[in-house]
Formats: C-alpha cells, structure tokens, sequence
C-alpha cells in the first residue's frame, strides 16, 4: 500500500485547570497553584525533575493570569504593564552573574508592584545555589512545592486525553502495554502520541499492537 498524503494539523493543548490531571504526584501542587492569589510574597516556586509536567501545570496557570511566560537564560523582556509571570529553569541562571542580576532584579520589581511570579526548577538544591546573597534570600523566602514523576494514574490519563485529541481508538489493555515501555514523563508520552498519529495517518490503519511497538521502539 502506498503512503497515504497527511496533513500536519496542529493538536492545541488544552490549558484550563479543569484539563488538567490531577494525582497524588502533584496534588499538592495543583492546588498551591490554582490558590495563587493566597501565594506568600507574591511568588511559587515548583520543583520537579524534568518530565514531571511543571511546564504544564505553568501553562495553564499563565493561562488563567495572562502571565508572561519567559526561560530564565532568556530574560530579555519589558516589565511594564504585565499581570504576571512565569520563569522557568531558574537553576540555568546560577553561576552566570548577569543573568542572576536580572533575575534578581525582575523579583524586586514583582514584588514592590505586587506581581506574582511563578518560578520552576529541575534542581532541588535551586534555592540557595546561587552566587548573589540577595537572590539566595529572596528565593529561601519563596513558598515551594516538589512535583514528583508522574504515577500510573496520571500517565494513563494522559494517555488517554492525548489519544481522545487526536481521535487515535485504543484498548485499556495496549494503554498498560504503552505504559509498561514508555519513559515516564509527560515530554515522553507527547512525543510518542504525535509519532503514533502520524503513523497510523501514514498508514491509513487503526493502532495495534505490532504499530504501537514500532513507534515506541524510536523512543527506546
């Protein structure tokens, strides 16, 4: 059988609190996020190793605040007239000096003009690594909150959104087969659904086993 001619629409994420999965992995901070008017100071910090859906879980609390949304090693941004922000990767700005001044520099500004600032970090250790005293300080004064990796109830869930998205039908029996081979984060399990849709779309056929195999050996 020849290709079948595909067209790359976009999948648009979903990005309101309602879609997100909620499990005993980040409970606790769903619920500290969605709750951000009550944030001490004014700031969040979230930590999670990567793949733990702290992007996520910011997205949709950018969403909801119209916040501006920045990678800490790009923080070439004006500050005037924003709601709020969110800084993500904050443990890249450590040991580069210009970057912590900045950084330093954006939480002074939020916080004499009341502006929350949600802040996320794969590094445990990124509240007082770095070099700047004031910065360590400002950071140790941050309320925190550790997402941990994803559980089987959340990944499944996941799974199946993704699926439901794209309007890929699957068995709950090959979801535990994905789920018994798939690395364990939420950048995994996107990957491997954009590849298997554009697979089937490819091969004009429903996903099965033997098709699911294929793709998830691309991601091994």
């Amino acid at each position: 059988m020849s290709d079948q001619l595909i067209f790359d629409l976009p999948c648009y994420p979903a990005l309101g609190f309602n879609d997100f999965f909620v499990s005993k992995a980040n409970k606790l901070a769903f619920d500290l996020v969605k709750n951000w008017a009550h944030w001490s100071n004014d700031r969040l910090l979230v930590m999670g190793a990567k793949g733990s859906g702290k992007t996520h879980l910011s997205n949709v609390w950018a969403n909801l605040t119209n916040a501006t949304f920045e990678n800490v090693i790009e923080l070439d941004f004006n500050l005037q007239n924003i709601n709020a922000i969110v800084l993500e990767n904050i443990e890249l700005a450590a040991s580069r000096l210009d970057l912590e001044e900045r950084l330093l520099h954006i939480l002074n500004h939020c916080s004499s003009n009341r502006i929350p600032v949600l802040l996320t970090s794969n590094d445990f250790s990124s509240r007082a690594g770095f070099e700047l005293k004031d910065l360590n300080s400002r950071l140790i004064a941050t309320e925190h909150i550790s997402i941990e990796q994803p559980d089987d109830a959340l990944l499944s869930a996941v799974l199946i959104k993704q699926f439901n998205d794209r309007q890929i039908q699957i068995s709950p029996s090959l979801i535990e087969f994905i789920l018994k081979r798939i690395t364990r984060s939420m950048a995994s399990i996107g990957s491997f659904v954009e590849e298997l849709d554009r697979t089937v779309l490819k091969l004009g056929k429903s996903a099965n086993r033997a098709i699911i195999s294929e793709v998830l050996d691309k991601f091994s």
